[in-house]
């Protein structure tokens, strides 16, 4: 399952784009939505697919190196480029999906 979400990930992020989208979505920076909630996704999981701490160290290490990985490889794509603020909300979004994942098993192990 995970293997096949980050492929996911990394069809979308790196597509190219000829600049013209298939759909316009009229919400501002909409696009840092789909970065937060792809890596939020993919956070819980690689958080659900093993013990907690483990979960949590191998989704912070894999979203962080994804996200980078990714907006990087965008300065190569044709109609794509290099976003900090994509890069950010890949972070906000792997970082919000492990927390929501340590929530639920906390609260699991307590009962």
């Amino acid at each position: 399952m995970v293997i096949g979400w980050t492929g996911a990930i990394l069809f979308a992020t790196l597509s190219p784009s000829d600049g013209d989208p298939l759909f316009e979505i009229p919400i501002p920076h909409f696009d840092k939505v789909v970065h937060f909630g792809l890596f939020m996704i993919h956070a819980v999981f690689v958080g659900l697919s093993q013990d907690l701490r483990k979960g949590l160290v191998i989704g912070i290490l894999s979203g962080i190196s994804l996200g980078l990985f990714t907006e990087w490889m965008q300065s190569y794509v044709p109609g794509r480029h290099t976003d900090i603020y994509d890069g950010l909300a890949d972070v906000c979004g792997t970082l919000f999906g492990l927390l929501s994942v340590y929530i639920v098993r906390s609260r699991e192990s307590a009962t």
